[in-house]
């Protein structure tokens, strides 16, 4: 390690030195309190050994702001009976002591102790930024499928609410040339890349098939295959996927793993669930897979929420979950006033009070007239 030793103390200064030096480390000494912070930026220290007599107080405070992304020890040299001292340069942020004049083993041993920490911070800023690279890969995957989706469509409206740096949650659809509407809500195992390996996968089967015009069951067979042959055992995507026949005035869901969507019927008199039948995509073998498919034939104004389970299983600062009969309620109540997506929105971030989400949370609203 590259040591800076700041003592006024020139005899002191000299010997610690070459003791430091005698380790194996490399020494340089300053004996002003002026000289610290130049030599501090012109050495670029791995560690910094301070005399308590030496130096302002905030001496400690302007080299960890010098240090910038760097953890860089600041230890002062001390009496330890001094109290007072120690509880200065703990408020100044000083990261150890050691006793002044300092006893060669128990030098060694702390630096020794300072060594693997610096070391342990290293690797963790190693991983630090290994783990932002990809939360930034995960990110541009997912962007990029999302963006795929057809223009807005008047009869969606869909909200995230992200409980990370952003939502692992996968929302898409299609409209093709014939009228029909696909939609697919996914939910992956994990959170970042390990969600975002199965993204582009399942939404390439997604939108082919959806713009050939394939039925819900074979979309998610497809899917199914694709993810069963990818991911390692233990993930998965709990998903719904739905069609919307507009000319027969029917409606095709196929649900594994997700809470079953609910429809509301004239501005919120009626709510009723859908089943959920299925395991979720990428757990079944392709020849094992066998998917049941729900079809309605809903009424004019009838309106159908899908959302993930980051949504009813909110737990406010109470410990409440958020849970489906609030939802039911919250559909109850929707009187046309406003959207009934944020009639839903606004009833999920009052009970939340001003907390973040520990899961994804994502919504969408299909209107059908």
């Amino acid at each position: 390690m590259k040591i800076l030793v700041a003592d006024g103390n020139d005899a002191s200064r000299a010997q610690l030195c070459q003791f430091l030096e005698s380790d194996g480390h490399r020494a340089v000494g300053v004996g002003e309190a002026d000289g610290v912070m130049n030599s501090f930026v012109r050495e670029s220290p791995d560690m910094v050994l301070i005399d308590c007599n030496l130096g302002p107080e905030d001496l400690s405070q302007q080299i960890k702001l010098r240090s910038h992304q760097r953890f860089v020890p600041v230890v002062y040299m001390t009496p330890m009976a001094d109290e007072a001292a120690l509880g200065k340069f703990v408020e100044g942020g000083a990261d150890d002591f050691i006793e002044n004049p300092a006893n060669r083993l128990a030098l060694r041993a702390k630096i020794m102790g300072i060594e693997r920490t610096f070391r342990l911070y290293n690797d963790l800023e190693s991983f630090k930024v290994k783990a932002e690279q990809e939360i930034k890969l995960a990110r541009h995957m997912f962007d990029a499928v999302t963006r795929r989706r057809s223009q807005d469509l008047g009869e969606l409206s869909s909200w995230v609410w992200a409980a990370g740096h952003f939502s692992g949650d996968m929302l898409i659809y299609e409209k093709n040339i014939s009228g029909r509407l696909y939609i697919m809500l996914g939910d992956f195992t994990g959170h970042g890349l390990a969600a975002a390996v199965g993204v582009i996968p399942a939404s390439d089967a997604f939108f082919s098939l959806a713009e050939r015009g394939a039925e819900v069951a074979e979309i998610a067979a497809e899917i199914n295959r694709k993810l069963y042959n990818m991911l390692p055992t233990g993930h998965f995507c709990a998903a719904c996927i739905a069609e919307v026949d507009f000319d027969q005035a029917l409606l095709h869901v196929w649900n594994g793993g997700l809470p079953p969507p609910m429809m509301a019927v004239d501005e919120g008199k009626a709510v009723a669930r859908m089943k959920s039948q299925n395991l979720p995509l990428g757990i079944l073998s392709p020849a094992d897979f066998s998917p049941k498919v729900e079809t309605l034939a809903p009424s004019s104004r009838t309106s159908v929420v899908f959302y993930s389970d980051g949504l009813v299983e909110s737990v406010n600062a109470r410990g409440e979950m958020f849970g489906e009969e609030r939802l039911e309620v919250a559909l109850g109540r929707y009187s046309g006033s406003s959207t009934l997506l944020n009639t839903i929105k606004k009833k999920v971030i009052a009970f939340m009070d001003g907390l973040d989400p520990v899961d994804d949370i994502t919504l969408l609203t299909l209107r059908l007239e």
